[in-house]
């Protein structure tokens, strides 16, 4: 199965927003209003996990390839489902980054499984239930690992890496920055705020494209208090938006994507939910019937996330899950120390000790 999706050095100019899975993990970064700080309370959308610290996630994400067309007479648009994949697995936060990002995990997996769009098509189980699968932040994504052998399978290990979020380091932006949300709290349920552009820049960002801030905007919307799953929260959503041109492509590249969060007003207790939309929109551009108006044709590839999530606190499956890590961590040092060649005979008999290969 060909998802066709952006490759993951994309995707991490949206990691430094945090908006990827593990987010509701480790703290969700958000946004400053446009306007300047103001003084009084701000809601703060960070819940500190640790390493050592394991929670419990439960995910479905969707996938699909859609059409857009437009010209001067008609608007036309083609929704193509791809697969569903459903993913539960608990997971223990191995290490974080020196701001608080966990950048790598080690997981118990309860459920990874994808279900095709075809009418026909079976359920197909990626990763057999109880695998101990190890996550660690790369530049490129996530490195994934099973009793201490990369996993191989492409297919599993794209998406794993839309389904897990790890960065590497720190997003080149504060913290005090990121965790901005609102101008006091609580806001009017209803009230929408702009989003502040050159942050959004600044987080958006990679070593090898700057973004300006005229690329980028942004908004988050306040719901009010809802009860959600057995807690009084605040439901919040944001949406931000991206777009790219280039030299050898004149048609600027469109990214959008959309997330609710429902933050429980006891700062204790971590989100519960969320849901997330992301989806790429490319542009073509063509001359509809040779006629001087030009015409589009859009593909959107979308990922249509639900996420749910709770703090594990069984000791029984936390001891599993660090004795999981530390049998990882050995076999990686293992494979990493020097060998020893094997030794070899002279001409004359005798055996030469070699030299400890580097």
């Amino acid at each position: 199965m060909n998802h066709t999706f952006p490759p993951s050095r994309q995707g991490r100019q949206f990691t430094a927003l945090a908006i990827v899975l593990l987010g509701l993990a480790i703290p969700i970064s958000s946004f400053c209003q446009e306007e300047n700080k103001p003084d009084g309370d701000i809601i703060q959308i960070e819940r500190p996990l640790t390493a050592g610290n394991a929670f419990y996630e439960k995910t479905t994400l969707k996938y699909s390839s859609d059409v857009l067309a437009m010209d001067e007479n008609a608007e036309k648009f083609v929704e193509n489902p791809t697969s569903t994949i459903e993913f539960e697995a608990d997971q223990l936060i191995v290490a974080i980054t020196p701001s608080g990002y966990a950048n790598e995990l080690m997981m118990r997996i309860d459920k990874l499984t994808s279900l095709a769009a075809d009418k026909d098509s079976e359920t197909k189980t990626l990763i057999k239930p109880g695998t101990y699968v190890h996550a660690v932040a790369a530049e490129s994504g996530c490195t994934f690992s099973i009793d201490g052998k990369e996993l191989e399978d492409e297919e599993t290990h794209q998406i794993l890496n839309d389904l897990i979020g790890l960065l590497e380091e720190d997003p080149q932006i504060t913290r005090e920055e990121m965790l901005s949300i609102g101008e006091k709290h609580p806001r009017k349920a209803g009230e929408r705020w702009f989003l502040d552009r050159a942050i959004l820049a600044k987080m958006m960002s990679t070593d090898d494209r700057q973004v300006s801030p005229s690329e980028v905007s942004g908004s988050a919307l306040y719901h009010g208090i809802v009860e959600a799953r057995g807690a009084e929260c605040q439901r919040l959503t944001y949406t931000h938006a991206i777009q790219i041109s280039s030299d050898h492509d004149p048609n600027p590249t469109r990214f959008f994507r959309s997330l609710t969060v429902d933050l429980p007003t006891d700062t204790s207790l971590m989100e519960r939910s969320f849901k997330l939309r992301r989806w790429t929109r490319f542009d073509q551009r063509f001359n509809n019937r040779g006629m001087v108006f030009q015409g589009v044709r859009s593909v959107v590839l979308l990922l249509d996330y639900h996420t749910d999530i709770d703090l594990v606190t069984d000791e029984d499956i936390l001891a599993k899950l660090r004795e999981a890590n530390e049998s990882h961590q050995v076999k990686a040092a293992e494979k990493e120390a020097p060998k020893k060649e094997a030794p070899l005979e002279n001409k004359q008999g005798s055996v030469e000790q070699t030299e400890p290969v580097e």
